[in-house]
């Protein structure tokens, strides 16, 4: 993820596989509660980006601090990944 951390801008997260591949996200807190869950989508040969503009599924702005985003990808090679993410404004 970039910028990590952030102060205000918004994430993005490249994702490059070869194939196409179903990715789909989920955004959560410290207290590993859910805020934001992507509808997954088709990454094709040029990949996929992945955008967080810092707001949660409700539209209200996160609060400072350290989330948690798992990107999951379906395809010809499966794979799971959880990253960390500062947020400070």
């Amino acid at each position: 993820p970039y910028p990590n951390p952030t102060t205000g801008q918004p994430i993005e997260i490249d994702v490059l596989l070869p194939g196409t591949s179903t990715v789909k996200y989920t955004i959560y807190t410290l207290a590993f509660r859910k805020i934001v869950w992507g509808t997954p989508y088709l990454q094709d040969s040029t990949g996929a980006k992945i955008k967080w503009n810092l707001q949660d599924n409700y539209g209200s702005k996160v609060a400072d601090g350290l989330y948690y985003v798992r990107v999951d990808v379906i395809g010809p090679q499966n794979s799971t990944r959880i990253f960390k993410v500062l947020v400070l404004r």
